[in-house]
């Protein structure tokens, strides 16, 4: 969704019936933007949970295996959680970062990497099928969701590779972002932080990865 205050939507929301979003936080959007409450039903997007179980994970004596899935796109924030990776390698933690997705931002993440000498230890792996990246989430030990509003308003709902990284009970750091908060409630089923706050993203991601 792309906060855009100067466009008019009165006509749309005059002209239609019902509006659908994904979350609370979009239906509290349409409404300062005018559109009357009685059209708006929130529809969640659901996975198949069945499909996700819960694996073991031992990180115990091998790199901290951080993962993040979704287009490479700003609102997607990978770029402040590469810079997270470099500050938790220099704190001396032995992480690996991969990214799953394809999209018009990699070659500028593609150069961060590059300027803070990640190669090794961060990975843009592309797009990938639904079931190898499902196998994937099951054999990481951490999943950032470092989403991000842009400069031009654009932002996430709730994410679905956040969604199916919780149902295989991994670990979860996110960002206080759009509709998050309604699926991550902090220091219970996951840990929020502040958006581009690498600090707190280091704190939580070091302390977890110590044990």
């Amino acid at each position: 969704m792309v906060d855009n205050q100067q466009i008019d939507y009165g006509p749309l929301f005059a002209s239609g019936e019902a509006f659908a979003p994904v979350c609370e936080a979009f239906s509290n959007k349409l409404q300062t933007l005018g559109c009357p409450q009685h059209k708006i039903n929130v529809i969640h997007s659901p996975i198949d949970c069945p499909d996700f179980q819960f694996p073991p994970r031992e990180p115990t004596g091998r790199p901290i295996q951080l993962l993040s899935i979704g287009r490479l796109a700003p609102k997607k924030g990978f770029q402040f959680a590469i810079q997270a990776a470099r500050n938790l390698l220099d704190a001396g933690f032995k992480i690996h970062y991969s990214i799953l997705g394809e999209g018009p931002y990699r070659r500028e993440l593609e150069e961060l990497i590059a300027s803070l000498r990640l190669d090794e230890h961060v990975s843009l792996r592309g797009w990938l099928p639904h079931s190898e990246a499902t196998n994937i989430l099951r054999s990481s030990h951490i999943f950032l969701q470092p989403s991000v509003r842009t400069a031009a308003g654009d932002m996430e709902g709730i994410p679905n590779a956040l969604k199916e990284a919780m149902a295989t009970g991994m670990p979860v750091v996110a960002t206080h972002h759009s509709g998050i908060p309604e699926l991550v409630e902090n220091g219970i089923s996951g840990f929020l932080v502040p958006e581009g706050d690498v600090t707190a993203s280091v704190q939580i991601v070091g302390t977890d990865g110590r044990h």
